[in-house]
């Protein structure tokens, strides 16, 4: 697992009957993504360099204790994720090589790469199957649709599309991501969309039929296999608190599982398939590994992130917070109560990035700073993210920054309905699209705010475009469409065009290496700020990238941040 338990992101290994956790990696760059070789001899993982997403692929054998980059000096980004290949030799992951995000091959022995997939989508995310003989990707095709492809894995000097086939039903390739495969490689589990919300499909390769596991309206997701491949395990979302599912394909049994109520993730089950092993957090309990026993149904704590003197009782669950739009749409979000006073508080607003994601039960020591300050904290899922059906997902295409900030400011209106907040002290950040989502209520809202801080924003969409990274360039096309076709709606959802709207102080936080939203969108704004006479306070990184990895840099971060928002929201 990769945990920051030693203040930077390392990979450690945890035994699974408990003990005491061995860190297998140091130096000052993050790691991510562990993997296990088929034979559990080696275990590759990703090494980032000051934020960039450039990783480099490290291999790690577990009877020498010695490591091996086999991927050095990457030239381009890469996803945060890759495949063994069944022998051990190869790895498949996904870069934008050739100037498009496409599945390739590594051959871990020679250096030698090749691509795999060849269509103008954008791809996701690869996955060899057990006998060696497919690899599974999945792509962002058209607006919001992702489909998954299956594709030969047999060596060839250029990847065939007519030898690539779509997972599809009657109607054709269907809405799909997240392929896994089946332990003997003949059926691929998944997520998708036969209606409304997502489902667990499962897919049989020979027949081409599908299995829908389901049962419920809530989002499913995650997808993981038994060994001996008659289960499968699941997450379930309702309103942000994801449990566990064990289905038995046979029976159709299924069982639920939670330590308590909050984000389950990463689940895995262990070799002999009597137990999972998942990550587990909520706003009381930071990330850490859990192990499921599935006899008895009972959870045990595999590490420690609190410390011994901080128990989950001295922090605040939220509740469930439900408004409706200007335009009739149901929005929810996550509202935090500070204990003690309930009438008339200052409000911060902390709106996620994404904005296909989703603010859930989760942990997160900056909110509980804000409570503890005496703040409500509303945590909006505007239209546009996840876990509330496709239809809510995709409701936000082609008026991004504008009907997305119309929800939360709908929402912190209701909020004053209620006497819980104070409309003189609203307050409002976020990072990624959530710092955009700042930058754009302070300058459309400017009677709204009293404060903003925005973390690794984008400012201008004219600019963001142009530098983006291709992936993100290809969402914005198929979202926000083209802005040589439509300049109008570029403009007027560019924060950067209405800046002399500002009236409330406003902060940028950014990263100097982000390859999302590069450092340039928040340098034009605080040269246009300044220029205005607005007051602002502006702060780049030199070592970072999108979000701050470091230790010390989160720290300064953040404590800068609370200095900000208390002088103004107070």
């Amino acid at each position: 697992m990769n945990w920051n338990k030693s203040k930077s992101w390392e990979i450690w290994l945890v035994p699974l009957n408990g003990g005491k956790p061995k860190r297998i990696t140091g130096g000052p760059q993050s790691k991510s993504a562990p993997r296990f070789s088929p034979d559990g001899t080696k275990l590759g993982f990703l090494q980032d360099y000051d934020g960039d997403e450039k990783f480099d692929l490290h291999i790690y054998d577990l009877k020498t204790g010695q490591t091996r980059n086999v991927m050095p000096d990457t030239e381009e980004s890469l996803n945060d994720n890759f495949s063994w290949s069944p022998d051990g030799r190869c790895v498949t992951f996904v870069s934008n090589r050739g100037g498009r995000f496409a599945a390739h091959v590594l051959d871990t022995e020679t250096g030698e790469q090749r691509r795999i997939s060849e269509h103008p989508y954008s791809d996701l995310e690869a996955a060899w199957s057990p006998d060696g003989k497919h690899i599974a990707f999945s792509a962002q095709t058209h607006g919001q649709v992702m489909n998954i492809f299956v594709a030969s894995a047999v060596s060839a000097d250029k990847p065939d599309p007519e030898e690539t086939r779509a997972i599809a039903d009657e109607n054709g390739p269907i809405d799909a991501v997240t392929p896994r495969w089946s332990p003997d490689g003949k059926r691929l589990a998944f997520v998708g969309h036969p209606s409304d919300n997502a489902d667990i499909g499962v897919f049989d390769l020979e027949s081409g039929e599908i299995d829908w596991i389901g049962i419920n309206k809530w989002d499913h997701d995650c997808p993981a296999w038994s060994p001996d491949g008659k289960r499968l395990a699941y997450t379930v979302n309702r309103d942000g608190d994801v449990s566990l599912v064990v289905a038995d394909l046979s029976s159709g049994r299924r069982r639920r599982f939670a330590v308590e109520p909050g984000y389950h993730v990463e689940s895995k089950f262990t070799p002999d398939g009597r137990s999972i092993v998942c990550v587990f957090h909520n706003a009381c309990r930071p990330a850490d590994l859990w192990r499921l026993d599935l006899k008895t149904g009972e959870w045990k704590q595999l590490t420690n992130s609190l410390p011994d003197d901080v128990k989950p009782g001295h922090f605040i669950l939220p509740s469930v917070a439900r408004w409706k739009a200007p335009d009739g749409l149901a929005i929810s979000g996550l509202l935090f109560v500070p204990k003690g006073k309930t009438k008339r508080l200052p409000l911060l607003i902390n709106v996620h990035g994404g904005p296909s994601w989703q603010y859930m039960n989760v942990w997160s020591p900056l909110v509980q700073v804000w409570l503890s300050e005496g703040w409500a904290v509303l945590c909006p899922n505007y239209r546009g993210s996840t876990g509330y059906g496709k239809k809510f997902q995709e409701a936000n295409r082609y008026v991004l920054g504008h009907a997305d900030i119309a929800d939360i400011v709908a929402g912190a209106e209701h909020l004053v309905r209620k006497g819980l907040a104070d409309p003189e002290r609203f307050g409002l950040t976020g990072a990624s699209y959530g710092g955009y989502m700042t930058m754009v209520g302070l300058a459309k809202y400017p009677r709204k705010f009293a404060v903003g801080s925005a973390v690794v924003p984008f400012i201008n969409w004219f600019t963001e475009f142009e530098s983006e990274r291709e992936d993100l360039r290809y969402w914005d096309l198929q979202n926000m469409g083209d802005p040589k076709e439509a300049p109008d709606r570029f403009r007027e959802a560019s924060p950067m065009f209405f800046l002399d709207r500002i009236t409330a102080p406003v902060q940028m936080l950014a990263g100097a290496h982000d390859p999302r939203c590069p450092a340039a969108e928040t340098r034009q704004a605080a040269d246009e700020l300044t220029r205005m006479g607005k007051v602002h306070d502006t702060l780049i990184f030199p070592d970072e990238g999108h979000g701050f990895l470091k230790i010390k840099n989160r720290l300064t971060a953040y404590q800068r941040q609370l200095r900000f928002l208390k002088k103004y929201l107070m």
